[in-house]
């Protein structure tokens, strides 16, 4: 193929690149649909004429490089300063002290392979990402010791860009839930009352929940919600959407209580009327017994009711980060308008089960958790464990824990 200086170019997000050395990539540098056609290249340079390389062009009969196998890490570390390169690869050799950095992440893939990286990353705009390659440990630590050349006088080069590669962020879908918050707040709150558009349930349960007002808003508007729904007589006034987040708005703000109201009432828009009335599976809408169009009644629709029993009532919180399926929180809240709760969740590990009662003015809390699972206690707010403290490290088995009304 022949080129000239008709050819236009332009500069890379690729900002370096070397087959020893690692890649340099910067994502605000992306240009949207350059390599499609109609593309606008008008501010592009034209091409610099060279010297053909010399030699004979040749096929290249190697076999292509694919992908044969994806890994996953077998372990992940977090470090919040972890040095990447020692004075050698002795278990007890010192750390190069210019090579600490802080808040690292160390993934062990369990093998020594070759191959590429692969990140998925919620980053904000000009975040650096740098990726370094390692097969040995020092000292049971991470180390890239024997994958750069450690030559004292290119030593430095080879710690900056041996097997490494730099990520830089161009923001991506976090930049744009900031700007679509921020159109939201713009347009749907009314500041002067701190309330949601709509005015109802739904709209301003679901601000609460999706982090629509800021730290210093939540206290009034959740004031706003209990106010909306003291108007509505204290009885649901949401459908589908509403009833994924007032319950879990209601107690986010201290009001658990009020969401048990709500949900036991006997009022034909309220889960009470159900059981009442005899259903013992969760309907498709909420109407009255003797209505001339009866729905299904055994539907999902309205059934993230049992999602809050779970994990407010019961306090069984599976996976809270959303990154680890081994992890759990237990933090129940105590209705005062019950005598107990109980549940359990079924992971892939077991049974993760939890009941509460009230017992001489306190709270007996008992937990089975299963083999493999690792979590805590948290216990809510103006409550306390018997040595006064809020939270306990939870191991494997079944027991038993006190708690009592905060002093003071």
């Amino acid at each position: 193929m022949e080129a000239d200086e008709s050819f236009r170019t332009h500069a890379s997000p690729v900002t370096f690149d070397d087959l020893r050395m690692g890649c340099r990539y910067d994502a605000r540098l992306e240009i949207p649909g350059w390599c499609e056609k109609g593309f606008d290249d008008s501010g592009w340079n034209p091409a610099l004429r060279e010297k053909t390389p010399k030699g004979k062009a040749k096929l290249c009969k190697a076999d292509p490089i694919v992908c044969s196998e994806k890994l996953t890490p077998v372990e992940v570390k977090h470090y919040d300063r972890l040095p990447f390169c020692y004075e050698n690869t002795s278990p007890d050799a010192a750390p190069m002290e210019s090579t600490y950095r802080d808040n690292v992440y160390v993934y062990d893939f369990g093998v020594n392979t070759a191959g590429i990286t692969v990140l998925r990353i919620n980053g904000k705009k000009g975040q650096k990402i740098t990726i370094r390659h390692g097969e040995h440990l020092v000292g049971g630590k991470f180390s890239v010791n024997t994958t750069i050349f450690n030559r004292s006088e290119s030593l430095a080069e080879y710690l900056d860009y041996g097997q490494t590669d730099v990520y830089i962020c161009k923001g991506g879908a976090l930049a744009l839930a900031a700007e679509f918050k921020t159109a939201i707040r713009e347009h749907l709150i009314d500041f002067r009352n701190v309330t949601a558009a709509g005015d109802c349930q739904t709209s301003q349960a679901l601000a609460i929940e999706t982090g629509l007002f800021e730290a210093d808003e939540l206290e009034a508007a959740g004031r706003r919600l209990v106010e909306i729904i003291h108007r509505d007589g204290d009885v649901n006034a949401c459908g589908m959407i509403g009833l994924r987040y007032v319950y879990h708005a209601l107690t986010r703000i201290g009001e658990t209580d009020l969401a048990v109201r709500v949900i036991t009432a006997r009022h034909p828009h309220c889960y009470g009327y159900w059981v009442e009335h005899g259903a013992t599976s969760m309907l498709e809408s909420f109407q009255e017994v003797d209505s001339p169009n009866v729905n299904s009644n055994n539907h999902h629709f309205l059934a993230d009711v049992s999602s809050w029993m779970i994990q407010e009532l019961c306090g069984i919180k599976p996976n809270p980060q959303a990154d680890d399926m081994s992890v759990f929180e237990i933090s129940p809240h105590f209705a005062e308008s019950l005598s107990f709760a109980e549940g359990y969740y079924d992971s892939r590990f077991g049974r993760l089960w939890a009941r509460w009662e009230r017992r001489d003015g306190g709270v007996r809390l008992e937990v089975d958790i299963p083999a493999g699972m690792k979590g805590r206690l948290v216990a809510e707010s103006g409550w306390q464990l018997e040595n006064g403290g809020t939270e306990l490290d939870l191991p494997v088995g079944r027991q038993t824990i006190l708690l009592s009304r905060s002093r003071g």
